[in-house]
Formats: C-alpha cells, sequence, structure tokens
C-alpha cells in the first residue's frame, strides 16, 4: 500500500469532524440555531472504510436532524450508480440497488441542510472499497476573487469535457477531488458559481467561472472566478430624429447610428460605437456588429424597419469637461455639427481681445480643443446645432478649463513598486485596486518590475498575470470551445498599505 493510501485511510477519518456544535432550536423561542451541521466522522458505520459487502448499508450519522429532501438531493456517488437513501433523525442511511463497485466515493454537497436552513459548512467525500485497500488520490485547489455568500461547484474534466470527478468549494474557497490514481496532468478544472446544468459552454455564458491555468497537480492548483463569457445581442433602435439614433444592447450599453448625413461618415468609420448608413425608410435597415466579451469576438446582426415620422425639438446639452493631456475635451449629449462658417470657441486675451480655438472632432459628440490652463473658453452656442438643427442655446456660456473637483495635483500621493519573479515567455499586467473605492491602476511591463508613482493613500490589493489575452488586456479566464486554459496569475498575500509621499516596495512570487 501506498504512502498516500495510508494518508487517505487516516484522511477519511478524521477531516470532517468540525469544532463548532449545532442543535435545534430551543422551545419556547429560545436562540436561534446558527450552527451548520457536521458529520460525526467516529461513528460512520461501518467502521472500517475498507472490504465493503456488495449489498452494504452505509450510515453517516449527524450532530443534529436533516431536513430530508436536501440531505437526499446533497448526495451522488462515483462512479455513478443508483441507490436507496433514507433519513432518519441525525442519520443518513444509504445502499446500492445493485452491488457497489470495486471502489466508490460518497460525496454530500453543501445544499445538505438541517432543519434551520444552515447549509453544510464543508462539502463531505468518504471513499469506500470492496478490497483490503484503497486507490484514492487528493488533488486540491484554490479559489481566488470569489463571493464567500455563494456556493462554488468544481469540476475535474477530460479533453471532451466530460466529468471525471466533482466536488465543492468551502468557505474559504479551499477545495479538494478524492479521486482514484491516475495520471490527471492534461485534464482540465473548471469551477462554476451556482452551476445548475451540465451544458458548460451555456453555464459559463451566464455565471462567474473560472479554468486551470496549468498542467493539474496534487498539491495546487489556483482558479480566478471571471465575469461569465457573455453573448450580447441588439435589444432595440431608438431614433431620436430622422439623422440619429441610438442601438441599445441587450446589456444596456449603447451604440450610436448616424443617418444620410455625410459630414459624420469619417468619423464613424473611425470610431467602433458610431456607425453610419445610406437609409432610404423604405427597406429594412441590417445592423452588423463586430462586439467582444473580456476574452473573445463575435459577429451580430439584426434587421430592423424604422420610421422617418420622429419629432426631436430637444436641443444638444453638454454633459461633460475635462482635461486630458493639454486637450480640453467637451462631451455633447448627442452629435453636433457646427457652422462652417464660423468658429464659436474663444477664450479673452489680457486685452480683452478674442482669440479663436482650432477645434477637432473626436467623434461626432466629442470636440476637443487645446487647453488654456486656468482660462476661460467662451462658446457661443448659436453656432452648434444637434442634426435637426435644434441649437445648443442662444446665449455664449464660459467653461472653465480647470475643473477643481477633478484636478488632483494637489493630493498627496503614495508611490509602490515592485518586482516579479517571473521567468515565463510573456509580457505581464500588474493590477492595483484600492480596496475601499474599487479604483483600479494598471501598468503592463515586460521587464518584471513595476511602479504606481501617484496611488491614493489607502489598502491596495495587487496582483499580476500573463498578458495573454488578444482581445484585450483583461485577463484570460480561458474558453471552452475551442478548449484553452486561463492565464496564470498571482496574488500578493496581504493587502498593502499606500501613505502619502511615501515609496512601498514588495515582491510577487509568480
Amino acid at each position: 500500500m501506498s504512502k498516500r493510501t495510508y494518508f487517505f485511510l487516516f484522511y477519511i477519518i478524521s477531516i470532517f469532524i468540525f469544532s463548532t456544535c449545532a442543535s435545534i432550536s430551543a422551545p419556547g423561542g429560545g436562540p436561534k440555531d446558527l450552527s451548520p451541521p457536521f458529520l460525526l466522522s467516529s461513528k460512520i458505520y461501518p467502521k472500517s472504510t475498507l472490504n465493503i459487502e456488495p449489498y452494504q448499508k452505509i450510515i453517516l450519522p449527524f450532530n443534529e436532524r436533516l431536513y430530508p429532501s436536501t440531505a437526499i438531493s446533497a448526495i451522488s456517488i462515483e462512479p455513478e450508480i443508483n441507490i436507496l437513501i433514507k433519513i432518519k433523525n441525525n442519520n443518513i442511511e444509504i445502499r446500492p440497488k445493485k452491488e457497489w463497485p470495486k471502489q466508490f466515493k460518497i460525496f454530500i454537497n453543501r445544499t445538505l441542510t438541517d432543519y434551520n436552513k444552515n447549509n453544510l459548512q464543508n462539502p463531505i467525500q468518504i471513499p469506500f472499497s470492496r478490497e483490503n485497500s484503497i486507490a484514492f488520490s487528493d488533488i486540491k485547489g484554490s479559489l481566488f476573487n470569489f463571493d464567500t455568500l455563494n456556493f462554488y461547484h468544481i469540476f475535474l474534466l477530460d479533453k471532451n469535457l466530460s466529468i471525471i470527478s466533482k466536488t465543492e468549494s468551502d468557505l474559504n474557497g479551499k477545495f479538494n477531488f478524492l479521486i482514484q490514481n491516475d495520471d490527471y496532468s492534461s485534464n482540465i478544472i473548471l469551477a462554476i458559481e451556482k452551476q445548475s446544468s451540465e451544458n458548460f459552454n451555456e453555464e459559463i455564458r451566464f455565471k462567474n467561472y473560472g479554468l486551470s491555468n496549468q498542467p493539474i497537480n496534487f498539491d495546487n492548483n489556483p482558479i480566478y472566478i471571471s465575469e461569465p463569457l457573455r453573448f450580447f445581442d441588439i435589444n432595440n433602435i431608438t431614433l431620436i430624429n430622422k439623422n440619429y439614433g441610438e442601438i441599445i444592447l441587450t446589456n444596456g450599453e449603447k451604440y450610436f447610428l448616424i443617418l444620410n448625413e455625410p459630414f459624420f461618415k469619417k468619423l464613424c468609420f473611425d470610431k467602433d460605437n458610431y456607425i453610419f448608413k445610406n437609409y432610404d425608410f423604405k427597406d429594412s435597415l441590417e445592423i452588423n456588429l463586430k462586439l467582444s466579451n473580456q476574452v473573445e469576438e463575435y459577429d451580430i446582426s439584426s434587421s430592423f424597419k424604422l420610421s422617418e415620422s420622429v419629432i426631436d425639438t430637444l436641443p444638444p446639452s453638454i454633459i461633460d469637461k475635462k482635461n486630458i493631456n493639454n486637450n480640453f475635451l467637451i462631451q455633447f449629449s448627442e452629435p453636433v455639427y457646427i457652422d462652417s462658417l464660423s468658429n464659436p470657441f474663444y477664450v479673452m486675451n489680457e486685452d480683452s481681445l478674442k482669440l479663436n480655438l482650432n477645434y477637432n472632432y473626436e467623434n461626432p459628440s466629442l470636440i476637443s480643443l487645446k487647453s488654456l490652463v486656468n482660462n476661460s473658453i467662451y462658446i457661443e452656442c448659436d453656432h452648434i446645432k444637434d442634426l435637426n438643427d435644434n441649437v445648443l442655446c442662444k446665449d455664449i456660456i464660459p467653461l472653465k478649463t480647470v475643473d477643481e473637483k477633478n484636478n488632483l495635483e494637489n493630493q498627496n500621493f503614495g508611490k509602490l513598486s515592485g518586482t516579479i519573479d517571473y521567468n515565463g515567455k510573456h509580457d505581464l499586467v500588474v493590477k492595483a485596486i484600492n480596496i475601499n473605492n474599487k479604483k483600479t491602476y494598471t501598468d503592463l511591463i515586460s521587464n518584471n518590475n513595476f511602479v504606481f508613482s501617484k496611488l491614493e493613500p489607502g489598502y491596495y490589493k495587487v496582483w499580476v498575470y500573463e498578458n495573454i489575452n488578444l482581445v484585450s488586456e483583461d485577463y484570460f479566464s480561458g474558453t471552452l470551445e475551442p478548449l484553452k486554459k486561463a492565464a496564470k496569475f498571482s496574488e500578493y498575500k496581504e493587502s498593502v498599505y499606500i501613505r502619502s509621499n511615501w515609496t512601498n516596495s514588495i515582491l510577487i512570487n509568480f
């Protein structure tokens, strides 16, 4: 018998003994039971998990009464066979309808509850054998970026996405598979939040998930939980006027549609979220979009019939203004065009003379000006119109080029530098996330060293990952079709405190 086999014979006796106790609520309005049920491992029947009889009854005793329906649904056998289950007070009794396999595992997931709806704290896995030895190994793993309030179902899959084994994570994101001895290095681990079906390709489109990022080993398999790989479609198109509309996706994201206005044609082609169409309002309007989630691109297309009879009497408005890299950006609520014979933007010099400012279109609703710090820019509003000839206003309005609310120059920042112990072949992405306000700072590096020069004071989570995403600099969380493993990553184990006018240095082991 191998050393690993002896370990597991001891392991199954002790692993599920918990230090806390639970009881049914005291009669007469006593304190409510908030403690989870737990298995009384020392009282499992039969006493030995070896030499099990073909039709052996197995009794799993708990410290308190279990809710019968949750207990029955929480139990499964690997390899899968038909079983008979009885719930008697605190005990679960299990028999096979046919004989037990030579080696098998009883698995109880965390949906099992007591009568006060307290869930099992950790999943239970117990291997049994009809022989005088047991050949199970332990594959351990950890979840990162997970919600402690949710259940995560973990699957060991082969290359065809068939289930080899399944388990769950505990409250700390730890999980383990008890599996029959074999080489699983070429397989993959999949974690799904609140998994409800075995159609995994569909599940990861709607639920948070994670995939293994390295050959599977026995000691530790890290899994980073990412957002679903959603596919979105066009929900509807709303026309603001006969020349301008909004394409609204099923996730609420907007694309902007400009019809029959040649002035904006090139600008639309240059910008991903603007679309130009020649449309006569007689035939159907074909919309084709290339979209992407965090790791993959996909195409959608839809056909719509729009009505020309749209009344638009609302003028455009200025919805944002800010300085970026010595450019003053003015964001309008919709596409605007400017009277070609005039320049509506100017400043006043020391002699109170007008100095016109050159302007550029960044997109149909965003205009940039060369910034003059601490000056007021004046706008002759009646020269700016939307695509239905509604003027911005009839007055001259001033806009300050310095927005004190967004001016961070006077803040006292802290600095974070670091080195990453990494010898792989990829560039790396480092993220520092402010724990309080969730503001994220990102650095793409190729020399294993990073610096964040201006961090607001506070505590930060710092993590790093390989930059293998072909769509964006987001973490590559992996795909099932085609099967691609996730990017390797590492987290700095402690939160990092950033002080004003202070440099903090860290080392991240990859």
